[in-house]
Protein backbone atom coordinates (compact mmCIF):
# COMPACT_ATOMS: atom_id res chain seq x y z
CA UNK A 1 0.00 0.00 0.00
CA UNK A 2 1.67 3.17 -1.19
CA UNK A 3 0.71 6.77 -0.54
CA UNK A 4 1.59 9.90 -2.46
CA UNK A 5 2.00 13.47 -1.28
CA UNK A 6 1.38 16.21 -3.85
CA UNK A 7 4.23 18.69 -3.55
CA UNK A 8 2.72 21.16 -6.00
CA UNK A 9 4.54 22.61 -8.99
CA UNK A 10 4.70 19.23 -10.80
CA UNK A 11 6.28 17.37 -7.87
CA UNK A 12 5.16 14.48 -5.70
CA UNK A 13 6.66 12.07 -3.19
CA UNK A 14 5.45 8.47 -2.87
CA UNK A 15 6.18 6.11 0.03
CA UNK A 16 5.29 2.64 1.29
CA UNK A 17 2.75 2.97 4.12
CA UNK A 18 3.70 -0.52 5.30
CA UNK A 19 7.23 0.69 6.05
CA UNK A 20 6.88 4.41 6.73
CA UNK A 21 4.65 6.71 8.83
CA UNK A 22 3.97 10.21 7.50
CA UNK A 23 4.85 12.72 10.24
CA UNK A 24 4.44 15.95 8.30
CA UNK A 25 4.38 17.34 4.78
CA UNK A 26 4.22 20.64 2.98
CA UNK A 27 5.24 22.75 0.03
CA UNK A 28 6.92 26.10 -0.38
CA UNK A 29 7.77 28.34 -3.32
CA UNK A 30 11.49 28.94 -3.77
CA UNK A 31 12.05 30.38 -7.27
CA UNK A 32 10.44 31.75 -10.41
CA UNK A 33 11.22 31.27 -14.09
CA UNK A 34 12.64 34.21 -16.05
CA UNK A 35 10.54 35.96 -18.69
CA UNK A 36 12.52 34.17 -21.44
CA UNK A 37 10.90 30.83 -20.57
CA UNK A 38 8.23 31.62 -18.01
CA UNK A 39 5.95 28.86 -16.74
CA UNK A 40 5.58 30.33 -13.28
CA UNK A 41 6.90 29.91 -9.78
CA UNK A 42 8.83 26.83 -8.66
CA UNK A 43 8.57 25.02 -5.39
CA UNK A 44 9.76 22.33 -3.05
CA UNK A 45 7.39 19.60 -1.87
CA UNK A 46 8.55 17.77 1.24
CA UNK A 47 7.71 15.01 3.72
CA UNK A 48 9.00 13.81 7.08
CA UNK A 49 8.71 10.04 7.36
CA UNK A 50 9.41 7.69 10.30
CA UNK A 51 10.63 4.21 9.44
CA UNK A 52 8.33 1.83 11.32
CA UNK A 53 10.97 -0.83 12.02
CA UNK A 54 13.82 1.43 13.18
CA UNK A 55 12.12 4.66 14.23
CA UNK A 56 14.59 6.67 12.13
CA UNK A 57 13.24 9.78 10.43
CA UNK A 58 13.87 10.88 6.85
CA UNK A 59 13.14 14.32 5.47
CA UNK A 60 12.67 14.08 1.69
CA UNK A 61 12.19 17.07 -0.59
CA UNK A 62 11.40 17.17 -4.31
CA UNK A 63 12.27 20.32 -6.27
CA UNK A 64 11.48 21.18 -9.89
CA UNK A 65 13.88 24.01 -10.67
CA UNK A 66 13.33 27.21 -12.61
CA UNK A 67 13.87 27.85 -16.32
CA UNK A 68 15.76 28.54 -18.48
CA UNK A 69 18.18 25.72 -17.64
CA UNK A 70 21.24 26.83 -15.63
CA UNK A 71 19.88 30.33 -14.88
CA UNK A 72 18.36 29.65 -11.48
CA UNK A 73 15.37 31.70 -12.59
CA UNK A 74 14.71 35.34 -11.73
CA UNK A 75 16.98 35.47 -8.68
CA UNK A 76 19.75 33.17 -9.95
CA UNK A 77 20.97 29.71 -9.06
CA UNK A 78 22.63 30.59 -5.78
CA UNK A 79 19.46 32.21 -4.43
CA UNK A 80 17.35 29.27 -5.60
CA UNK A 81 19.69 26.81 -3.86
CA UNK A 82 19.67 28.81 -0.63
CA UNK A 83 15.88 29.06 -0.70
CA UNK A 84 15.71 25.27 -1.05
CA UNK A 85 18.24 24.81 1.77
CA UNK A 86 16.20 27.20 3.94
CA UNK A 87 13.20 24.86 3.57
CA UNK A 88 15.35 21.94 4.71
CA UNK A 89 16.67 23.98 7.63
CA UNK A 90 13.22 25.07 8.80
CA UNK A 91 11.26 21.87 8.20
CA UNK A 92 13.67 18.98 8.84
CA UNK A 93 14.55 17.76 12.31
CA UNK A 94 18.17 18.10 13.41
CA UNK A 95 18.64 14.31 13.47
CA UNK A 96 16.66 13.59 10.28
CA UNK A 97 18.41 12.05 7.30
CA UNK A 98 17.90 14.70 4.63
CA UNK A 99 17.25 13.97 0.94
CA UNK A 100 16.75 16.50 -1.85
CA UNK A 101 15.93 15.28 -5.31
CA UNK A 102 14.40 16.39 -8.53
CA UNK A 103 14.70 18.00 -11.92
CA UNK A 104 16.71 21.02 -10.83
CA UNK A 105 16.83 22.43 -14.38
CA UNK A 106 20.52 23.00 -13.65
CA UNK A 107 23.57 21.07 -14.77
CA UNK A 108 26.50 20.10 -12.54
CA UNK A 109 28.83 23.09 -12.27
CA UNK A 110 25.96 25.61 -12.27
CA UNK A 111 25.51 28.10 -9.44
CA UNK A 112 22.61 26.01 -8.12
CA UNK A 113 24.72 22.86 -7.81
CA UNK A 114 27.75 24.67 -6.41
CA UNK A 115 25.66 26.17 -3.60
CA UNK A 116 23.97 22.85 -2.79
CA UNK A 117 27.29 20.97 -2.83
CA UNK A 118 28.62 23.27 -0.12
CA UNK A 119 26.04 21.81 2.29
CA UNK A 120 24.98 18.36 1.02
CA UNK A 121 26.53 15.31 -0.66
CA UNK A 122 25.70 15.08 -4.36
CA UNK A 123 24.70 11.42 -4.40
CA UNK A 124 23.71 11.19 -8.06
CA UNK A 125 23.09 13.30 -11.11
CA UNK A 126 22.05 12.84 -14.71
CA UNK A 127 21.79 15.90 -16.93
CA UNK A 128 19.56 18.34 -14.94
CA UNK A 129 18.31 15.74 -12.46
CA UNK A 130 20.05 15.28 -9.12
CA UNK A 131 19.88 13.61 -5.73
CA UNK A 132 21.52 15.30 -2.73
CA UNK A 133 21.66 13.96 0.81
CA UNK A 134 23.08 14.55 4.26
CA UNK A 135 24.92 11.21 3.92
CA UNK A 136 26.77 9.55 1.02
CA UNK A 137 24.90 7.11 -1.23
CA UNK A 138 25.46 3.36 -0.90
CA UNK A 139 24.56 2.58 -4.53
CA UNK A 140 23.59 4.56 -7.62
CA UNK A 141 22.14 3.10 -10.81
CA UNK A 142 20.89 4.76 -13.98
CA UNK A 143 17.76 2.83 -15.02
CA UNK A 144 17.48 4.47 -18.43
CA UNK A 145 14.52 6.08 -20.11
CA UNK A 146 11.08 5.17 -18.87
CA UNK A 147 8.79 7.17 -21.09
CA UNK A 148 10.31 10.54 -20.24
CA UNK A 149 13.05 12.73 -21.66
CA UNK A 150 14.83 12.13 -18.33
CA UNK A 151 16.44 8.85 -17.24
CA UNK A 152 15.24 7.18 -14.05
CA UNK A 153 17.93 7.02 -11.36
CA UNK A 154 17.88 4.62 -8.39
CA UNK A 155 19.85 5.70 -5.32
CA UNK A 156 20.12 3.70 -2.08
CA UNK A 157 21.26 5.07 1.30
CA UNK A 158 22.15 3.42 4.61
CA UNK A 159 20.40 5.47 7.28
Amino acid sequence: PHAAVDGGHATAIAFDRGAWELLDSGREEVAEDTADEWYGRRGVGWVRLRHLATGKVVFAANHHGPLPVNTGGMCGGRATAYNVLRVLGRRAGAEDAKLLLGDLNAEVGSATHLALEAHLHRAAHNWVDAVYASCPAETVKNLGAGGSDHDAVAVAFRI
